[in-house]
């Protein structure tokens, strides 16, 4: 949890999650490779879920904000390469905000900027929670179906 508009709002309790603080300093490494994590640390963390089920040759995901488009046409490639039809469902699980992968996060955005100046930042970024956590919810939606 790195957005501090959002945090200054969830640690007096005004979500529906607890944003809690942890002073070992939760940390996001997530990526395919080793030579390109995306990398994200906080004292304050946020718990939330992933949803991945299989029946047949549908697959049905859920992530716990609006995924963006990378992150669904992701899955429904990978599922589609194991012949399963893919519908990957935002806000299923939760209603953390955009969820976007790092790639199209812009920090400056990510902070008060852009819910002030939304014409030379996105809106979006504003009311992302971090700009690692589309890699996160991406990965361990993978993971999960691997697992399946």
């Amino acid at each position: 949890m790195t957005n501090s508009a959002l945090s200054a709002l969830g640690v007096p309790g005004l979500f529906d999650r607890p944003f809690v603080l942890d002073p070992t300093n939760a940390v996001i490494s997530t990526g395919k490779s080793d030579n390109n994590k995306c990398v994200s640390s906080s004292s304050l963390t946020v718990r939330t879920a992933i949803t991945a089920i299989r029946v047949g040759n549908l697959t049905i995901t859920g992530g716990p904000g609006e995924l963006f488009a990378n992150i669904t046409n992701t899955i429904r490639e990978d599922e589609f390469e194991r012949g399963q039809t893919a519908i990957p469902i935002a806000l299923a699980n939760d209603g953390l905000g955009y969820i976007m992968q790092n790639f199209e996060y812009n920090a400056i955005a990510g902070q008060l900027v852009g819910f002030v100046e939304d014409s030379l930042f996105g809106y979006e970024d504003a009311y992302a929670i971090d700009g690692c956590f589309g890699d996160m919810v991406l990965e361990t939606t993978l993971d999960a179906l691997n697992g399946l």
